[in-house]
């Protein structure tokens, strides 16, 4: 995307990369908003087990380091995301969902659209989760590859026990 393509040519991004030069792209977040579609790129980087977000748009920010990982098993479960073996955008990927929710979950508004393109594994796959206006969550997951339904369910936001 150009937003990808700003975030290699800034200067932000160059001084992370040559202080960080073990680490490497893990997802890239897109979530809309009436206000503002937000949009950042995480880095993972082997040596410390952090991630580094940035922020996409007209300016590109580093926007955050975060040391989420703690043991040797859930840092080796970080797949690179090679954005070379995508072969569809988020466009595609959302006109996809949203057509699955329009056949099989047509009760369920969206309200919010939350998508992170990321590889859990199996190659490259948009994990599309939506917020609906009856406070349910519908998580789609889209291969990046061949656009294909990969899995979807839908969960109450709050469940209650008795």
């Amino acid at each position: 995307t150009a937003e990808l393509d700003g975030l290699f040519k800034s200067e932000d991004y160059k001084n992370y990369k040559k202080d960080n030069s073990n680490s490497y792209l893990v997802h890239v977040f897109f979530s809309k908003a009436k206000a503002a579609n937000i949009i950042e790129a995480g880095y993972y980087n082997i040596k410390d087990g952090s991630i580094t977000s940035f922020k996409l748009g007209k300016e590109i920010l580093l926007s955050s380091t975060e040391m989420p990982l703690r043991d040797d098993k859930s840092k080796s479960s970080i797949k690179e995301l090679d954005l070379k073996t995508i072969n569809y955008g988020f466009n595609d990927a959302l006109s996809a969902a949203l057509k699955l929710q329009k056949e099989k979950y047509s009760k369920e508004g969206v309200l919010k659209e939350i998508i992170v393109l990321q590889d859990l594994g199996s190659g490259p796959l948009y994990n599309i989760t939506f917020i609906t206006s009856t406070f349910k969550t519908l998580n789609i997951k889209i291969s990046a590859k061949t656009l294909d339904v990969l899995s979807h369910d839908l969960v109450p936001l709050i469940q209650f026990s008795p």
